[in-house]
């Protein structure tokens, strides 16, 4: 690697330079490559110079060291290689004793260029904390038991709601041991703000609604430099007020990561093109690839390169079929004796009309403003013009406080017109497709983008 990214890479007389963008791993592995103390140390976190302290549980080999410092001093590339701390002092309570990574020859910035994985460190890390601490041992926090079954009917309530583009149906916290990190993104940013409205305190809802608007500014190809600074200062309140409402012996160390995801974001992009979620439940696919304990690199090396040559033809033809498809609209599902259609497949998603799990959009009408519309049929008229029709979302509000420009960003609270409505559309109309699920009245619905 250090040699291609001296020299670059020649192909058929053409050179290609080689970059490394970011090295993205768990927080064990990236104590590995990078020969520092993994996570649970004094000194573990891989972007400041935080100190830990130790809280006793009472229960022998149970202590745990938690980090409740917010303004402790970043790191640097400099300070990492001369393993200095700001004072000038030896960085011994960071880095391994007389070992040095390997990476440290590259050419890269050792700190910027390691990200903390969104996957591990929000979704399986702090999600699933909060949900455990939700059921957990008794407490302010604790739900008791009416309010668990509320959210475990109002979770099955929203089954036939919940798009094809989601891989998984949300599933009752009985199992929230077992939920996926894919599972726990979608409560995050989906289920959850629903299901939790009125359940809840204020206190907690809003703490809980803080972390799910940031990470969906960070996630979003839109926002995530624009509302970067706005996504820190949500983060800085969870991270703050988790001590006041969980207790400060549960700001672990995914707790105090929170604070650092937003630089991450500014300097390599929104959080999801970072992450490990391309390999997400990948180890068993791994593991179908060996065939025995020899050289385990080189085999997963020659299967996953045997897999490419296979699907390469069958890429390159799904590719040809999407490019299609990116200047507007088709139309299927033909209703009889008419020029309405049931379905409409854009260039990123399906609307299918006949399903409530995915027949919701936002558009942009004639005049620039967004719209939430419950499809009812697509239609081609003369002179090829596509229509689409339904009922529009009206007396809509957000749920919680933020910008004004971000509402129907992240979500909204109302009732869908009786009366159908039609808009011209191209592929530039439709900005997004929405996930609709059930409120707490029958007519009123809460729409998440």
């Amino acid at each position: 690697m250090k040699d291609l990214m001296a020299n670059g890479y020649q192909w058929k007389s053409r050179k290609y330079a080689i970059t490394i963008k970011a090295i993205i791993c768990d927080a064990p592995a990236l104590a590995y490559v990078k020969a520092i103390k993994c996570h649970g140390g004094y000194h573990c976190c891989s972007k400041c110079y935080i100190k830990g302290t130790i809280h006793s549980t009472g229960i022998k080999g149970k202590n745990k060291v938690i980090y409740t410092d917010l303004e402790a001093p970043l790191r640097s590339d400099a300070s990492f290689r001369t393993q200095k701390t700001p004072e000038g002092d030896d960085d011994v309570g960071h880095h391994m004793n007389k070992e040095r990574s390997v990476l440290e020859q590259l050419p890269i910035d050792m700190i910027k260029t390691f990200p903390i994985d969104k996957m591990h460190l929000v979704d399986e890390g702090v999600v699933k904390k909060v949900i455990k601490l939700w059921l957990g041992k008794p407490g302010p926090q604790k739900l008791p038991a009416l309010k668990i079954s509320i959210i475990n009917d109002r979770l099955k309530k929203c089954y036939p709601y919940m798009p094809n583009d989601f891989q998984r149906k949300p599933r009752i916290l009985k199992y929230m041991n077992f939920l996926k990190a894919s599972e726990c993104r979608v409560f995050l940013l989906y289920t959850g703000p629903a299901v939790l409205r009125k359940v809840l305190s204020k206190p907690y809802y809003k703490h809980f609604m803080c972390l799910s608007l940031a990470t969906r500014i960070l996630t979003s190809h839109v926002y995530y430099r624009l509302y970067n600074s706005y996504a820190q200062t949500l983060l800085v309140y969870f991270v703050k007020h988790f001590a006041v409402l969980y207790g400060s012996q549960n700001v672990t160390y995914n707790v105090h990561g929170l604070l650092h995801i937003a630089q991450d974001a500014y300097e390599l992009g929104p959080l999801n093109s970072n992450s490990c979620y391309l390999y997400e439940a990948y180890i068993k696919k791994i593991k179908k690839m060996l065939h025995s304990f020899n050289r385990p690199l080189q085999q997963c090396s020659n299967r996953v390169h045997e897999m490419t040559k296979l699907n390469w033809s069958t890429t390159i033809k799904s590719n040809n079929e999407k490019q299609r498809q990116t200047d507007h609209p088709i139309f299927s599902h033909n209703i009889y004796g008419t020029n309405k259609f049931k379905t409409a497949i854009f260039s990123r998603f399906t609307i299918r009309v006949n399903t409530k799990s995915d027949n919701c959009v936002m558009l942009k009408n004639q005049t620039n403003c967004e719209i939430i519309l419950r499809v009812s049929h697509f239609e081609i008229r003369e002179n090829n013009q596509k229509i689409i029709a339904g009922q529009k979302l009206i007396n809509a509000k957000c749920p919680v406080d933020k910008p004004e420009n971000l509402e129907q960003f992240f979500c909204m609270v109302g009732s869908f017109d009786e009366a159908v409505q039609e808009y011209l559309i191209d592929n530039k109309t439709i900005l997004c497709k929405m996930c609709c699920l059930p409120n707490d009245c029958e007519e009123e619905y809460f729409v998440i983008p």
